[in-house]
């Protein structure tokens, strides 16, 4: 509404990315929902910075090559090390995850897929 809101010079989102022409995008942006809905996956989770405190959901997202799932990063996560969400498109539910990096606890250190510290994964 361009009464309510002036949308020049102003900052689109951290990441926009595009299924390609009569595709979907995705439009990660501080604030304001678009039509097809919006997720937060970091809303209503633990806070904290060994949680999800500083969770940082959206410096990237993509889709998937068949363009049936959405992925998005989220570096601030447990200590920084970070976390990757994996969505259908079609679910807005944070909880109808299709993938969700395995917490810390869930983990064996050392393991394949285990990061660091400070690994800024997503």
């Amino acid at each position: 509404d361009p009464q309510r809101e002036s949308k020049e010079n102003q900052w689109l989102g951290v990441s926009v990315k595009s299924q390609g022409a009569g595709g979907k995008i995705v439009d990660l942006r501080v604030r304001d929902e678009l039509d097809g809905g919006e997720w937060k996956f970091c809303e209503g989770r633990p806070q904290g910075h060994d949680r999800f405190g500083s969770c940082q959901q959206g410096l990237a997202a993509a889709f998937s090559p068949d363009h049936h799932y959405i992925l998005f990063g989220a570096p601030g996560t447990y200590n920084w090390k970070g976390l990757l969400f994996v969505t259908n498109i079609d679910s807005s539910d944070p909880d109808q995850l299709v993938y969700k990096t395995p917490q810390p606890s869930e983990k064996v250190p050392g393991a394949a897929g285990d990061v660091a510290q400070n690994s800024y994964l997503g």
